[in-house]
């Protein structure tokens, strides 16, 4: 989530959920009803069930910071086209597909990519700023318990194929390491959003330049140091397993995902 000041707000259209976000989540729903009945090789399947997924969860993500930025007072977010859930108001080539999609795939790490743009003097207050920024990993949390209802009714053990629950329980481990990423107090992540409207002005200026290159940076700390991606990996999957996500569905899916 970023932020950029315009002088006059755009002029207001009725929102509407995006013939592109239709398309993905009927696509979604195909490939998992697929996966379920077990009909086409598996492998392929799950890659393209848990990407399509990762960016329907995108859009949940943007479409939760956007929902708060109106409750809050920036009704700017509509003419943006911000609660029409289109993966296209939210994405730039390169850092919202390129940059995240090699990360999942060389690193298996899910980085946000997207942002939508709040107009902060509209929001009532500071806590409303706040809490734009908190929205999006919040989303995230929502759909990770969605996706783990079907583990808390055992229906893994009696219905469906074994490729889909795997793909089902890695989706869900995606939305947990993307909250856990999205809330590290960093410029550029939405945990920096949330303490960033209470810290002093000079402190925010030293800060914002960072934001840029943070996501790059911040892979590479993870990529190169084992220790500490071992730890964040634990406890992203501990989290799961609160959830009642067992980690053999999550390793499954991970192999099944990386099918080359």
């Amino acid at each position: 989530m970023n932020v950029i000041p315009l002088r006059k707000p755009p002029v207001q259209t009725t929102p509407h959920v995006s013939l592109n976000f239709v398309f993905l989540l009927t696509v979604l729903i195909v490939v998992g009803a697929a996966l379920y009945m077990d009909v086409f090789s598996n492998a392929p399947l799950v890659f393209v069930f848990v990407i399509v997924g990762w960016i329907v969860s995108i859009c949940l993500h943007e479409f939760g910071h956007a929902l708060i930025g109106l409750i809050g007072g920036d009704k700017t977010v509509v003419a943006k086209g911000y609660l029409e859930l289109d993966p296209l108001h939210y994405m730039d080539p390169l850092r919202s597909l390129l940059f995240p999609l090699l990360f999942l795939l060389v690193g298996g790490f899910a980085f946000p990519g997207a942002s939508v743009f709040i107009e902060t003097r509209y929001l009532r207050s500071k806590w409303w700023d706040s809490a734009v920024s908190a929205a999006g990993p919040f989303a995230n949390l929502l759909v990770a318990l969605i996706l783990a209802m079907p583990f808390w009714l055992g229906l893994p053990q009696s219905f469906g194929a074994s490729a889909f629950w795997g793909a089902l329980a890695y989706l869900a481990y995606l939305q947990i390491m993307a909250i856990f990423f999205n809330l590290l107090p960093i410029p550029g992540f939405d945990g920096y959003g949330i303490i960033e409207p209470f810290l002093p002005r000079r402190v925010d200026a030293a800060l914002r330049p960072f934001a840029s290159g943070a996501m790059i940076l911040v892979f590479m700390v993870f990529f190169v140091s084992p220790v500490l991606s071992g730890y964040f990996l634990i406890g992203v999957i501990r989290t799961l397993s609160a959830l009642g996500i067992p980690p053999q569905y999550v390793i499954h899916g991970l192999h099944a995902f990386r099918f080359w």
